[in-house]
Formats: structure tokens, C-alpha cells, sequence
């Protein structure tokens, strides 16, 4: 994705440039060729290209590029007020049609009436724009595109939602729940690729993205717990906001690689109370299960986690659900202080926690509902072959419904690992490197 991501900032670099300069000077010249450079290397390793712009970020195949999002705002805010939702390179483009292409960028609103018109009478072949359709996956075999909106309207929401309660106003409820309901509805869809991959991309309590995927898997839980549609949505709310007390921390210190000072770690355990006491300042707007949940979502089941009680009561059942998928969420996580943990890895450590940090009952039905190797985990069989999980089996949390990527002759077959006895998981590849080929089928 390296090459992609250069390209882009070269692109946005270089259109910075053309807007100072006229066509004809040697610095807009020398941007083009750059650029140009930068695109062959591209084309050169990925063949015909899609980038999609979506909630304002840059999206290719299955990446979102959020790092990217204060470099390239401007690109991106231009290319959308021009009415451009994807670009399609392909393989051919040549030196002449970029030009032409950039050059069309360059103009200003004013000169235009229509981009779009203008930029079709241009007559490139190998450069194409447009809109994006819903579930427009065909072109790249990437995610469905409205999936990649509703999650990037639901982490734009977020960040509005902190940064107003970090400077004093009040949350959108309305927008808020909005917001969770269409995270909900891509999860229970089955659409759970995204969320997957952005959590084992690096990101930290900045970005929100930790805050959604708690909210995400504590939502889709309670609503395998049967909960009303109505309380599922407060629990999405509470899991949101479980770390908000972090706002108040150090970020050097939240985001300190190796071990903490005894003088940084009451300062780190400090943020459930002072999650709770942030979001008791929100009660009327958005009730008091978050508060609950800030304070107590590192209590543990058997109390032996802080904020220390003086009285013994376990906590809230909504705060058991956020604390497990808290735990889960940061183990899939990679971090500027950790790498991120297999699917096994994962399921061992907590599973020494059975009873002591969470609750028994609600850990197996967590583990039985989400499995061991999550739907979209792609995974390597004792035969060789590779497959990706689709399907949970109810009752066995280790033996997937697995769609066979390869070999090639067997593509597109299903396995119950259920119901064969002498094929299982050996391992799981992560998305990013020993599985990075098969992340497209995802």
C-alpha cells in the first residue's frame, strides 16, 4: 500500500504546485513528471487502479488511508466539491493524460459550470471518474463502498461527539444513535471485513477507531443476548464512550511503549473516574449507563481491578459485556506499544481469565457467538489450504464455516469444519503480511 499512499501525497503535493504556476513553467512541468513516476510504480505492481474518496478519507481495496487524513483533506475536499467520488487509473494512462487530468484539477471553480462534462470532453481513455454506487465492488473486489460510509460516518460521528464533550457542549443523541445503528446493521449483515482489518491496522485512542469497534462488538453481542433494539443502542453509547477519561491523560503516557512509572499508572487507572466524572455532566442527554461504565469497565468480575470499591457488589452486566469487548478489541489491536495477537493467542489469554475478570457465563457465549477465528479471519487448514472464515458454528468455537481461497482447483468451497473430523485450523494469516495476498477476498 506504500506505493499507493505515495502517489497520492505526490498528486496532492503536486497539484499545490500547478495551482501557483501556469501549465507551461518548469516547476509544474517537473510536478507532472513526479507524479507521473510515482504512478507507472503503481500501475506497474497493481494493474488497473480504483480510489475511492468516502467520508472524506482516500479508500483503496480493503484500506482506509486515515493517516493520510490531514495531509490529503484538501485533495479530498476538492475532489468531492468537483463531484468525484472514485478515480480509475488504468495500466495504459500515459504522461499526456495526467497532465490533462491535472491540469482539469487545477482550474478554478469559477471557470468550470460543470466538472464533470468538462473533464468527458478531455477524451482520456485511461483516466476515468465518477460516483460510487452502493455496494460498488465490482471494479476492485474490494469492500462494498457503503460499508466503508456507514464506518466512516460513524467514526466522524464519534470524534464530533468527543471533541464537544472535551470543550464543554453536549452530544447528538439523535446523530449519535444514528450513527451506532448503521454500524449495527453492517455488522449483523455479516459485513464484518472492515471493522476486522481496522483493527489490526495500527491506531490508538486518537483516532476513535478502538472507541467504534467496542461499540460495534458490544451492540451485535447484546443483540445475540436478544436485548431490545432500544437498549442496544444505550449499550453502543456506553461502549463508546468506556475510555473517554483518556482525553484528560498524557498522550505520551497513554501511548508509552514498555512499562509505566508507578506515578503513570495511577494516572492511567485515574481514567474511569475520570470517564465518569466528564460523562455525569452528559446524564440528560445520554443517561447513565456510559457513566456506569466508564467507572466500572476495569473492575473486573471479582473486584480485584480499579477504581478499588469500599463496598463488594459485581459490576453492572452492560459493564461485563464493554469489558470483554474491550479487552478483545485491544488484543486485536496493534499499537505504538504492542503488535497485535492471533486469533488463538487471543482466545488463550482471556480464556485464563474465565471467572476472574469476566464473568463465565457471559465469556462462553461471547466465544460461541464470535468463534475463536472470527468471520473474515483468513486461516491456514492442516491440508495446506487456505480459507477464509464466513460462518460461526453455534456450540463449537473452534470449527468454522471456512470458504477455500486456495488452491485454485479448490476455490469457492465451503468446508464445515464441524462435520470434518480430519481438517482443521492450523493457524490463522494476518491480513497484513503472511495473508496480505487474500485480503481482497475478504
Amino acid at each position: 500500500m506504500d506505493k499507493i499512499k505515495d502517489f497520492l501525497k505526490k498528486l496532492a503535493s503536486s497539484l499545490q504546485i500547478m495551482a501557483l504556476y501556469s501549465d507551461a513553467h518548469p516547476r509544474s512541468k517537473s510536478a507532472i513528471d513526479d507524479t507521473y513516476n510515482e504512478l507507472r510504480d503503481v500501475l506497474k505492481e497493481y494493474g488497473d487502479i480504483t480510489i475511492g474518496i468516502v467520508g472524506g478519507e482516500f479508500v483503496f481495496e480493503k484500506e482506509i488511508f486515515f493517516e493520510l487524513s490531514n495531509r490529503l483533506k484538501y485533495l479530498a475536499k476538492d475532489l468531492s466539491g468537483k463531484g468525484i467520488e472514485k478515480i480509475i487509473f488504468k495500466y495504459g494512462a500515459s504522461r499526456e493524460e495526467l497532465s490533462k487530468f491535472m491540469n482539469a484539477l487545477t482550474r478554478r471553480e469559477n471557470e468550470l459550470e460543470d466538472f464533470t462534462e468538462y473533464f468527458s470532453n478531455l477524451g482520456l481513455e485511461n483516466i476515468n471518474i465518477g460516483k460510487i454506487r452502493v455496494n460498488d465492488s465490482s471494479e476492485t473486489g474490494t469492500l462494498a463502498y457503503e460499508d466503508i460510509d456507514d464506518y466512516s460516518y460513524s467514526l466522524e460521528s464519534v470524534s464530533k461527539s468527543f471533541n464537544s464533550i472535551f470543550r464543554g457542549g453536549t452530544v447528538d443523541v439523535f446523530n449519535m444513535k444514528k450513527a451506532m445503528k448503521s454500524t449495527l446493521e453492517m455488522l449483523l449483515r455479516g459485513d464484518w471485513g472492515l471493522m476486522m482489518l481496522t483493527s489490526v491496522k495500527r491506531h490508538d485512542l486518537f483516532t476513535f477507531t478502538h472507541s467504534l469497534n467496542v461499540s460495534a462488538l458490544a451492540m451485535v453481542f447484546a443483540s445475540e443476548l436478544m436485548f431490545s433494539k432500544e437498549n442496544i443502542l444505550d449499550i453502543g453509547i456506553a461502549g463508546l464512550f468506556h475510555d473517554i477519561g483518556k482525553i484528560a491523560i498524557s498522550r505520551k503516557v497513554i501511548e508509552k511503549p514498555g512499562f509505566l512509572t508507578d506515578e503513570e499508572m495511577v494516572s492511567v487507572k485515574s481514567h474511569t473516574i475520570l470517564g465518569a466524572e466528564i460523562l455525569i455532566q452528559q446524564v440528560d442527554y445520554i443517561g447513565i449507563l456510559p457513566v456506569i461504565a466508564a467507572f466500572e469497565h476495569h473492575l473486573r468480575y471479582d473486584l480485584k481491578g480499579y477504581p478499588k470499591l469500599h463496598y463488594s457488589r459485581h459490576p453492572h452486566f452492560v459493564s461485563l459485556i464493554i469489558s470483554l469487548c474491550d479487552c478483545y478489541d485491544a488484543l486485536r489491536s496493534r499499537r505504538s506499544y504492542k503488535r497485535d495477537y492471533p486469533p488463538l493467542m487471543i482466545y488463550e489469554i482471556m480464556f485464563k481469565e474465565r471467572g476472574r475478570m469476566f464473568e463465565s457465563s457471559l465469556f462462553d457465549k461471547f466465544f460461541d457467538f464470535m468463534g475463536v477465528y472470527p468471520i473474515s479471519t483468513i486461516v491456514q487448514m492442516n491440508t495446506g489450504w487456505i480459507g477464509i472464515v464466513r460462518e460461526q458454528n453455534k456450540g463449537d468455537r473452534f470449527s468454522p464455516k471456512v470458504e477455500i481461497v486456495y488452491p485454485p482447483k479448490k476455490k469457492g468451497v465451503m468446508v464445515d469444519l464441524k462435520k470434518e473430523s480430519k481438517i482443521e485450523i492450523k493457524t490463522s494469516l494476518n491480513p497484513f503480511s503472511s495473508g496480505k495476498e487474500y485480503t481482497s477476498l475478504i
